[in-house]
């Protein structure tokens, strides 16, 4: 397994091949009821296409852990569908970026937790990368996450 720690934005021009997994956590309240809302496309010869979208709530949780939650969904996903590949993982959560980059520690016993599982997950896959998104970017998986908390109500 290796990754590439990449600065900057994504520009959608960074891979020929592999999958794009786009997360996204929201909680109501903080913490509150919480979901996740992941997208998988795949990109072949520089062409993408979604092959998977999943919504879930996930009950009471801070939006930070939904994040994580959002991730680690996504990445049981890719693991059945491209296990081995490489994964590249769009988040607007700069704070799950750089800790799961090694750039920021977290002291939060539950983050540790989550961020242990999320880097075990990672090693299914042979490449992989995590960019930050702006929130704007990030529409289809904030729109599943945002979806599956309507659902609660």
């Amino acid at each position: 397994m290796s990754v590439r720690t990449v600065e900057g934005f994504w520009s959608g021009k960074e891979i020929e091949k592999g999958l794009i997994l786009s997360i996204d956590g929201a909680s109501r309240g903080n913490p509150g009821e919480a979901a996740v809302g992941v997208v998988m496309e795949e990109i072949r010869h520089g062409r993408s296409g979604v092959v998977r979208e999943v919504k879930k709530t996930i009950g009471v949780a801070t939006n930070n852990v939904a994040e994580y939650k959002a991730l680690l969904l996504g990445l049981e996903e890719a693991k059945d569908l491209y296990q081995g590949g490489q994964i590249t993982i769009l988040t607007d959560s700069q704070l799950l970026q750089c800790q799961i980059q090694g750039k920021y520690r977290t002291h939060n016993d539950r983050l540790k937790r989550l961020l242990t599982q999320v880097i075990e997950a990672l090693h299914h896959f042979e490449e992989w990368r995590i960019f930050h998104i702006p929130r704007e970017e990030n529409g289809r998986a904030h729109r599943l996450a945002h979806q599956a908390l309507m659902r609660e109500r």
